[in-house]
């Protein structure tokens, strides 16, 4: 799941269909489920790939980890087709931003100030957590934001974002931005945010993620780490 408005290049998700897979000769192939699926599903999603996974298997609870980029645009003259998929936040200091993100790469910290509504243990975890942060350019006039961990809380991402923007724009000093209270840390809106990636153990994994996309689909490619 993902707030309205999020986009998601790996959104992973499952159904039970016995009927579909089960021991008979009314049984469906998976290429010809998947055809079909993409012929039934709205423009806006584009079903990738369909496989049988293992009974245990749950699209949320089995994660063991989420990689998310958020693109920041900093100019005022975005082309109407890319923002829908930006923040248009204006000129930032990328360097007290980079000091801000060594403050939370890598560090077990608690981020309950960066989160909002209630939370749900089996998904969302404790409210202590371990982050890889990075940014990123993204050509001119953008800079994309990495986040990576094995459960986030509701809305972090969007919240730990609107922190660094804080501090971009020089209302919020870098070395402050770990100890933020609620009140100081907004939520940065969701058409900039991007799921990139769901990992999977390598048991549950394996049958859903063993081929490439294909030459056709690059452009579902998450962005690369620094």
């Amino acid at each position: 799941r993902t707030d309205s408005g999020v986009h998601a290049r790996c959104q992973v998700c499952h159904f039970e269909v016995p009927e579909l897979w089960g021991d008979s000769n009314q049984r469906i192939e998976a290429e010809t489920a998947l055809r079909r699926l993409r012929l039934t599903l709205p423009p806006a999603i584009l079903a990738v790939r369909l496989a049988r996974a293992p009974q245990s298997f749950h699209s949320r609870l089995s994660a063991t980890r989420k990689k998310y980029s958020y693109r920041l645009a900093m100019t005022d003259a975005i082309a109407p087709f890319e923002a829908r998929s930006c923040w248009r936040c204006g000129a930032l200091d990328l360097n007290a931003m980079a000091e801000a993100v060594s403050q939370l790469n890598g560090r077990r910290l608690d981020y309950s100030a960066f989160t909002l509504g209630d939370i749900e243990p089996d998904y969302h975890g404790g409210v202590e957590k371990t982050v890889e942060l990075a940014l990123r350019p993204d050509g001119p006039d953008c800079v994309l934001v990495l986040a990576a961990c094995d459960k986030f809380l509701f809305r972090m991402v969007r919240r730990i974002v609107g922190a660094l923007v804080e501090v971009g724009k020089g209302r919020m000093e870098p070395s402050r931005i770990a100890a933020a209270p609620r009140k100081q840390v907004p939520t940065a809106p969701p058409e900039g945010l991007s799921l990139d990636e769901v990992v999977y153990p390598c048991e549950l994994g394996a049958s859903l993620f063993s081929e490439p996309l294909g030459s056709s689909l690059q452009y579902l490619d998450p962005p690369k780490w620094p």
